[in-house]
């Protein structure tokens, strides 16, 4: 008699298609809510556009005013800024960036719910929830760098330490809500792995020779 060790691959299908379902609500979730910043961002720029587009210069804003002058420095500072609002990139690419995420969500879904490649259904996940991290980062960086140029113009005695803090806890929040829907996945990607154990084997080796 001699033992041998035989390593055997053991998938629980029923457990597998219980994540992967639970991975595909997660990303359906945060699919809708892509959908509803990419109408947000689309709204809210062309909307901006068509205000600083539609209104009236400082010229005829003031010309009724008594310090036309005075009247016409503050309507351009107000133009100027509402232009450099409307120029933001958040509007353009942050929108582009949500669509992607909402596009390329639904393929994504219809795997994991299907469960019939676990594997293929993971790493798109991980790479989706990369792409997710990135445009929530790009998003939140772009307000931030416009709220730091308006607040060096308007409040330059008090905005330093006011930015830092903005700076801190917006990027904080971000990091902090990625992280969760990394852990999240990565328990997932735990549950669903394959797994195998070790079985030990009697084998009858007959030699040569004998009955």
């Amino acid at each position: 008699m001699e033992n041998t060790i035989n390593v055997i691959s053991k998938k629980n299908n029923e457990l597998n298609s219980f994540w992967l379902k639970g991975g595909s609500i997660l990303i359906a979730i945060l699919s809708i809510a892509s959908l509803i910043g990419l109408i947000f961002l689309l709204s809210a720029g062309l909307y901006l556009e068509n205000l600083y587009q539609n209104t009236d210069s400082a010229e005829e804003t003031c010309k009724d005013d008594m310090n036309p002058e005075i009247c016409e420095e503050e309507v351009n500072l107000i133009l100027q800024d509402l232009q450099e609002f409307v120029e933001l990139k958040l509007w353009d690419i942050g929108a582009a960036l949500s669509g992607l995420l909402f596009i390329t969500s639904i393929p994504l879904i219809m795997t994991l719910w299907s469960a019939e490649n676990p594997d293929l259904a993971i790493k798109s996940s991980w790479v989706w929830l990369c792409l997710h991290a990135t445009s929530q980062l790009f998003i939140i960086n772009e307000y931030n760098n416009w709220s730091k140029q308006f607040l060096d113009e308007k409040f330059a005695n008090v905005q330093s330490l006011f930015q830092i803090f903005e700076t801190i806890f917006s990027f904080a929040g971000i990091i902090c809500c990625e992280f969760f829907l990394f852990s999240i996945l990565a328990v997932i990607t735990f549950q669903v792995r394959p797994k195998s154990e070790l079985k030990l084997q009697h084998e009858k080796i007959i030699e040569n020779g004998e009955d």
